[in-house]
């Protein structure tokens, strides 16, 4: 902009314009005041509404089906998405159990409802704890005084944010009075009970693949559509596609199809181990008699990658 002289506003604001696009290596600029957008995000002098963040939601929506084509296997991304990012079909397991830690059963996803409550409590504990920042000091100043946050009720004069974070202190009554407080921990006692199911470790191990992991996961959780499942809605034969004698359910098709165990001691002749197991429970306590710890991983292994196959 050296030397350019300027006259008139008009000039001023042509003169920005060919500035901002040498500095950013642009050939066009728009102005945000006039586009109403400004970072990808609307500019209103108003609440937000949903009509303001449609654009927003296209923008995550595409960001989420890049990122799930990239991070998740085909069989993963069918199962919780139907292959799209919008949700398409009904899940064989609810979104519940797949937020759970996988030593208590699901797949360690993050619920942000949960997670989002989890955060709004922090403030409301930053309110009560009377942290030394300027925004706590005016929530008291303002509108506390010298009511207790936990028991003073919405009033009207209330901002909206401080009555929304009222509102939601019911969802943690109950939980342990602690020191401090902190969002992870929050997010779990929201969660609820997370014990550990017996089978975690025969799933979630370094020895099988995550294909096969998820295979075996949705078979411990009983949702595989074998036959006799889809028999259930469907008007279909429930006999073994493999063997046509007897009817396919999961502990046939793992455990007792000949076709299975046909294959089964192939892998097992060649891996140099063997186990005999009947059903689920049988499985572990095979696997727990294998001695060495070498040894299990490949039973492990090769149980989950027959399973995966069949």
């Amino acid at each position: 902009m050296e030397g350019d002289k300027v006259e008139g506003r008009e000039k001023v604001a042509e003169v920005l314009v060919d500035y901002f696009k040498k500095l950013f290596g642009s050939s066009t600029w728009t102005n945000p005041v006039q586009e109403e957008v400004y970072l990808g995000g609307p500019i209103t002098d108003g609440r937000i509404g949903d009509r303001e963040c449609e654009a927003l939601v296209a923008k995550l929506t595409a960001k989420i089906s890049v990122w799930a084509s990239k991070n998740l296997s085909y069989a993963g991304r069918n199962f919780l998405w139907g292959a799209k990012a919008q949700y398409t079909k009904i899940p064989l397991v609810n979104w519940d159990e797949i937020c759970k830690a996988k030593q208590a059963g699901g797949l360690g996803f993050r619920d942000l409802v949960s997670w989002n409550l989890a955060c709004n409590h922090r403030l409301l504990w930053d309110i009560a704890s009377k942290k030394d920042i300027l925004w706590v000091k005016w929530i008291h100043n303002k509108y506390l005084k010298k009511d207790n946050i936990w028991t003073v009720p919405p009033k009207p004069n209330f901002c909206y944010y401080l009555k929304k974070i009222l509102l939601r202190r019911k969802d943690f009554e109950g939980m342990p009075i602690r020191e401090k407080y902190d969002v992870q921990g929050g997010y779990e006692w929201l969660m609820g009970d997370n014990t550990k199911v017996q089978w975690n470790w025969f799933v979630w191990n370094k020895f099988t693949i995550p294909k096969h992991q998820f295979i075996q996961w949705l078979g411990w959780k009983d949702r595989l559509q074998t036959k006799t499942r889809l028999a259930r809605y469907m008007n279909i034969s429930t006999h073994c596609v493999l063997c046509s004698v007897h009817i396919e359910d999961k502990e046939h098709l793992f455990y007792s199809c000949p076709y299975t165990r046909g294959i089964q001691n192939e892998i097992c002749n060649w891996v140099g181990t063997r186990w005999i197991a009947n059903n689920d429970k049988e499985m572990l306590g095979a696997i727990q008699q294998i001695k060495g710890r070498k040894n299990r991983g490949i039973a492990i292994a090769a149980f989950a990658a027959i399973c995966y196959a069949v």
